[in-house]
C-alpha cells in the first residue's frame, strides 16, 4: 500500500518492505526501530528473517510479532486497504496475515497444498492459488481468533490442464 514495495524474500524466509516515503515505524517492524523514521528507499524486514528459519516445516510464531516468527519459503505478499499484510507461506502450506495495528502474525488459511500467489480485491477479499489443487480460492471472511474457517474455490476445477479462455 501507499507506493511501498513488498517483497517475498523466499531464500531468506522473510518479507521485506521498501518504503516510498519516510514513515514513522510502528510495532510491526523490529522493536528496536519503533518510532524511528524510515527514509524513502530504505528496506526493512517485516516478517520472518534468516535467524528465524524453522528447522522443520511448520508455522512457528503465530500470535507473536511477525519479525520474531518463522516463515518457510514465502512465495507472495499482498496488502489490503487497512495495511494488513498477507503472505503465501509456501512450504508451511498457509496464508498468513500480519495485523497492521499490532504487528502480530497469524494463519488465515491452512491446507495440505502450497499457496503460490495472492491478491486482494477492493472489498478486501483475499484470493490465492493452490499449486497442486489447480484452483484459485477465496479465504472466507468469517474469522475465529483471526483464523478463517476455510476457503471457497472461485476458479479452476481441480484438474491441472489448460482449458482455454472462458473455461473453468
Amino acid at each position: 500500500g501507499n507506493g511501498n514495495i513488498y517483497i517475498a524474500d523466499r531464500d531468506n524466509n522473510a518479507v521485506r518492505v521498501v518504503y516510498a516515503a519516510g514513515v514513522t515505524l510502528a510495532s510491526l517492524i523490529a522493536t528496536e526501530n519503533v518510532g524511528a523514521t524510515a527514509a524513502a528507499g530504505s528496506i526493512y524486514t517485516i516478517a520472518g528473517g534468516p535467524g528465524n528459519t524453522p528447522v522443520t516445516a511448520g508455522a512457528i510464531g503465530d500470535g507473536t510479532l511477525a519479525t520474531t516468527a518463522s516463515l518457510n519459503t514465502p512465495l507472495a505478499v499482498t496488502v489490503d486497504s487497512a495495511g494488513n499484510i498477507y503472505i503465501a507461506d509456501g512450504m508451511d502450506n498457509e496464508v498468513r496475515r500480519v495485523d497492521a495495528v499490532s504487528g502480530s502474525i497469524s494463519a488465515v488459511y491452512q491446507s495440505g497444498d502450497i499457496p503460490t500467489s495472492l491478491a486482494v480485491d477492493a472489498a478486501d477479499n483475499v484470493y490465492f492459488t493452490l499449486l497442486n489443487s489447480c484452483i484459485v480460492a477465496q479465504s472466507q471472511r468469517v474469522l475465529i481468533n483471526n483464523q478463517s474457517i476455510g476457503a471457497n474455490g472461485v476458479a479452476g476445477n481441480g484438474t491441472c490442464v489448460a482449458s482455454g479462455d472462458a473455461g473453468p
